[in-house]
């Protein structure tokens, strides 16, 4: 996600086809820090589209954290009142 560029990267990713934006090492934030993760991620959505967005199995770190980041990104959800200022969700959900 280009951490602490995150901006910088959805515009080059926006503009340029071959840029993704990736989230292997930002994935235990999901669990961690659940608002920042969803601001960055919603963010990305909003810049760089869901298209480009991507996660790799480059993850560093032991089994038990590669698997913990896993299933926390698994189940993450943005935040509602962030996926309302993101536009990703309507009145009815």
């Amino acid at each position: 996600m280009g951490y602490p560029y995150c901006d910088d990267l959805n515009m080059i990713a926006m503009q340029h086809p071959n840029v993704y934006v990736c989230l292997s090492l930002l994935c235990p934030w999901s669990v961690t820090a659940p608002r920042k993760f969803g601001k960055i991620l919603g963010e990305a959505l909003r810049w760089a589209g869901p298209d480009k967005i991507t996660w790799g199995s480059d993850y560093a770190g032991f089994a038990a954290q590669i698997r913990g980041a896993a299933l926390g990104f698994g189940n993450f959800q943005i935040p509602e009142d962030l996926q309302m200022q993101y536009g990703l969700s309507g009145p009815n959900g």
